[in-house]
Order: structure tokens, then sequence, then C-alpha cells
């Protein structure tokens, strides 16, 4: 009977042994008691349980950022095997077709709901991120999705996928969200090379109108401007001009008012001044021949 005790107390010890457990530092414990969640933050350190089966432990790298690929290959965290990615065909919003390769970095925020609230959690969380990359592509035309809106696709689809997570109780946060490539199916990459090159050109040629426009219009409204200031002050010029006559007139017409005879001889008298300043005289001396001191016989003067 000896060796059955000692066998049977071996056996109470090593039953008993199971209620102590240990979680390490980088690891955070949810403690089941029946298939039932009784504590689901358990700290690092050694603690105690009812021993197996009524208690069960499930250790969980809660503070380890976990990475999920999509649409491209990433290594096992343990094993290093990169498995073969699974293309992500996805329709944008003017029905044509691109290829995504997305990484979403993540942490597990509630225990419980991560092992308990789906089957499959990563599973979930692919088909999630497929769902908001899906829903976020289909409202954008190609052009941006290539070329433009990749930052904002990226917020938005870590927008829309937490959302989700958080609608599937998937018990984890979202860090990050990056595209990694973008781009057309290889049967039509040539066509949207083509398509890219020919946008290139019209952005450098209306680069090119733009800096001739900018060039060119500040000449023309400064030649604008010099040829205003040139008509202004023509205008100005006749009009001081067709004052100042104006205002010789009204003299004259008030001195002629005040004496008429005088004034109509004096204006007879300043206009054949100026007529005769203009002409060729002749002055011809019939007596002797003989011309003043100072004056030709012909010639003008």
């Amino acid at each position: 009977m000896k060796p059955f005790r000692w066998i049977l107390a071996l056996a109470l010890v090593g039953w008993l042994a199971t209620s102590v457990f240990m979680i390490t530092t980088d690891e955070q414990g949810v403690l089941s008691r029946f298939g039932c969640v009784v504590d689901d933050r358990v700290p690092p350190g050694i603690h105690v349980k009812l021993p197996w089966p009524c208690d069960a432990v499930t250790r969980l790298k809660a503070r380890e950022t976990k990475r999920l690929g999509l649409g491209v290959a990433l290594a096992g965290q343990v094993t290093g095997w990169t498995p073969a990615p699974a293309e992500v065909e996805l329709l944008s919003g003017d029905k044509n077709i691109v290829n995504v390769e997305l990484v979403v970095q993540y942490n597990i925020a509630e225990p419980r709901d991560y092992l308990f609230g789906s089957v499959a959690p990563e599973d979930l969380l692919k088909a999630a991120a497929k769902n908001a990359l899906l829903e976020v592509v289909g409202r954008m035309p190609v052009e941006e999705v290539l070329y433009e809106k990749r930052v904002e696709i990226q917020q938005r689809v870590q927008e829309r996928l937490a959302a989700l997570a958080g609608g599937y109780c998937a018990g984890v946060s979202i860090n990050s969200v990056n595209i990694q490539r973008v781009y057309p199916p290889p049967e039509v990459a040539a066509a949207f090379n083509d398509v890219v090159s020919a946008k290139a050109d019209r952005f450098r040629l209306s680069e090119e109108a733009h800096g001739y426009a900018n060039d060119i219009i500040p000449k023309a409204q400064g030649e604008a401007y010099r040829v205003e200031r040139l008509a202004e002050a023509y205008r100005q010029e006749k009009i001081e001009v067709a004052n100042g006559a104006a205002q010789r007139v009204r003299e004259v017409f008030a001195k002629y008012q005040t004496a008429p005879a005088d004034t109509r001889n004096r204006l007879y008298l300043e206009t054949l001044e100026q007529c005769l300043s203009k002409a060729h005289k002749v002055i011809v001396d019939t007596s002797g021949g003989q011309a003043p001191a100072g004056v030709s016989l012909l010639g003008p003067q």
C-alpha cells in the first residue's frame, strides 16, 4: 500500500501545484472559472487560483503591437514564415479596379472580448479592414486612390475600422493603418501609365501657361496704366487750354461791352500783327533807289 500512497500523495501535490501560476511582465492574464471569466486583467506576478479543472488561465501579449496584413505578406512573429499574400482588388468610385496593400497595427484593449467575443478575432479584424477599405475606396475616383489622397484614405480607413471593431466587440485598439502600395492590375498598368504621363504633361503645360500669364499680365497692366495716365494728362491739358481761351474771350467781351470801337480796332490790329509777322515783306523805294539805313530793298523781314 505504501507505493500507492506515495503515488496518491504525488498526484495530490501535482494537482495542488496547478493552483499556482505566474504572469510575466509583458503578459496579461484572463482567469476563467468553469468557463466563465472572473478576472480579465490579471497583472504580472505570481498568483493563486483554484486547481485544475476549476480555473483556467489564458495569457495574452496585451502590450505587444500586433500587425495584420491585407494584400501584403507579413512574416510570422514566432516562426518567421511568410505566407503568400492574397491580392485585394477594390472597385473605385468610377468603376475602376485597383489593388491595395494594407498593414494594420493594433493592440489588445479588452482581453475578455478578444478571447470570447469571436471565434477568430484576427480573421474578424481582417474582414472588417477589407470592409472599411472597400467603403472608403468605393467613394473616390481612381486618380485620387492611386496618386492624390493616400493619407486621407489611411485616416478614413482607420476611423471606419475602429468603429467596426468596436461594434463587433473585437477587443482591439487600432493604432495605425498604413497603405504600403496601391497599383492597377497588370493587364491595364500600361494604360494607367499613359494616363499618368498625360496628366503630368497637362500639369506642366498648365504651369507654363500660368507662368506666361503671370509674366505678361503685369506688363499689360503697367502699359494700360501708363496710357491711362497719358490720356488723363492730355485731357487735363486740353481742358486747361480751353478754360484759358474761354476766359480770354470773356475778358475781351467784357471790354468790348465798355468800349466797342477801341476793342474792335485793337483786335483788328492784333490780328493783322499776327498775320503779317509770318509773311515775307518787300519794300520798294521809287524815289532814289536807296533803301533807308538798316532796311533791305528785297528779301524777307
